[in-house]
């Protein structure tokens, strides 16, 4: 292929083409092997097959628990040694037949060429299953085989090589032979002697007598067990609270963690996110012996959870088998009990008749509209009392006012800095419960308040004009 480009003379030359609109093209030289991109077929490397180089297996492969000694790279390998390699087709069986007299004398041609010989078909993808002379278990390659022996037999029809389901994998089992392949995203477990052998990815063949393929695991569940291994995947949010001979230790999240051992159990899961619940109807009497129905919610949230793990949380089950409960019932209850307790003990510190009802209490936290005062003027001037609104600055609010708008802000019921004595109160209570620990809020408590109250007010008045 010639290449042109544009040629600066305006005349013939014997290396210019013209060009319909009378500029002259002059040939390029043919790009040289460098300045071509050659795009060859890549034979893929162990890495580009992604075994176990994916971040799931990350925890197995940094605790050098994956067995890579019987993988292979492509079902051609599986065959060693002793197996069969396809060896015939259709005409050479023909022949061999009318060797032995197959057409010829069907009877006695036929039976000596049945007992002589050993005709299997393989189809691609599957593998022959077959024993010798001497019992030794052989694998048979896909095609056609015609075996000229007395002793060999075929003692199943042909595995097929694809379509396992991920969970059970493809697992032949053929004797002492077996072959199983382990998908992306999955472990296989077998048992060595009693040790566990586990298995990444790909095509695994073994001779063994005591190395057994037992199941394939998924990757993708937060507790894997993994014969006398566990792993443990803890999402962000959360922590995993675990026993190692006894000793609690706890697991934060965002990670994959490896229990090394059968003893280093898992125990439960402990979230770290805000809770939010309701705490009951409490009847609570203020300073100044007024009764309130108060409905309360509590917000909580857990910050150490050595701490909670330790005093508060359910980690063992009673009878001393089987699992504990993943919820967290009984910190929960505890931490409303406590809520509960330092509400009432706040609200018998407030004297509420010192201020307006609460209607008028969030009336006066705006403290930006103006407020209806009533004033008494000269009925000499006007004939009867009269409302005027009068604006809330404070170059112009009477003393009245400003007192009552004083106490509409110091109403403590409506007074977050002040609610949080309640919040101080059931934390100091959960850090008294631990003297030997670093002083760490345990729990972070956000109470919102609804009051229901019932008043009965009698006003007597006095009026003279």
């Amino acid at each position: 292929m010639i290449h042109f480009r544009r040629c600066s003379q305006t005349g013939t030359d014997a290396r210019c083409a013209p060009a319909e609109n009378g500029a002259y093209l002059e040939p390029m030289p043919s790009p040289t092997a460098s300045d071509v991109e050659i795009n060859l077929p890549l034979i893929p490397t162990d890495n580009e097959f992604h075994y176990e180089d994916t971040p799931a297996y990350s925890a197995l492969q940094q605790a050098g628990l994956l067995c890579r000694e019987y993988r292979r790279k492509s079902i051609d390998d599986i065959f060693t040694g002793k197996d069969l390699q396809a060896n015939t087709t259709q005409q050479k069986n023909m022949w061999e037949r009318f060797k032995y007299g197959y057409y010829l004398c069907p009877g006695i041609g036929c039976a000596v060429y049945g007992a002589t010989h050993l005709e299997l078909f393989v189809p691609a993808s599957h593998v022959g299953l077959l024993m010798n002379e001497r019992n030794e278990y052989l694998f048979a390659q896909p095609g056609m085989h015609n075996i000229n022996s007395i002793f060999m037999k075929s003692v199943s029809h042909p595995m097929p090589l694809t379509g396992g389901n991920g969970q059970n994998g493809v697992h032949i089992s053929h004797g002492n032979r077996t072959i199983c392949i382990v998908e992306q995203g999955y472990i296989g477990y077998a048992v060595d002697n009693g040790q566990p052998v586990l298995l990444p990815p790909g095509i695994h063949v073994w001779t063994s007598e005591s190395l057994k393929f037992l199941r394939s695991v998924a990757l993708n569940d937060h507790k894997i067990a993994l014969g006398p291994y566990t792993l443990v995947t803890v999402d962000e949010g959360y922590a995993a609270i675990t026993q190692n001979n006894g000793k609690q230790c706890v697991l934060p999240g965002g990670h994959t963690h490896l229990l090394t051992h059968k003893n280093w159990k898992f125990e439960k899961f402990i979230t770290l996110k805000i809770q939010t619940d309701d705490l009951e109807k409490i009847q609570a009497t203020s300073a100044d012996n007024i009764n309130m129905m108060v409905n309360s919610t509590v917000n909580w949230r857990i910050v150490d959870v050595e701490v909670a793990a330790t005093m508060a949380a359910e980690t063992m089950a009673m009878s001393g088998t089987g699992d504990v409960a993943a919820d967290i019932t009984k910190l929960r209850r505890d931490v409303l009990k406590q809520a509960l307790a330092s509400l009432a003990a706040f609200i018998g510190s407030v004297n509420y008749s010192e201020s307006f009802h609460m209607s008028a209490a969030a009336q006066g936290n705006a403290n930006k509209k103006s407020v209806v005062v009533g004033e008494a003027v000269d009925s000499a001037a006007q004939g009867e009392p009269s409302l005027r609104r009068q604006s809330t600055r404070p170059a112009t609010q009477p003393p009245e006012a400003k007192t009552h708008s004083k106490g509409f802000c110091d109403n403590p019921l409506y007074d977050l800095s002040k609610m949080d004595t309640a919040v101080e109160h059931a934390n100091q209570v959960s850090l008294i419960l631990t003297p030997t620990l670093t002083p760490t809020l345990t729990l972070t408590l956000t109470l919102t308040l609804t009051l229901t109250l019932t008043l009965t007010l009698t006003l007597t008045l006095t009026l003279t004009l």
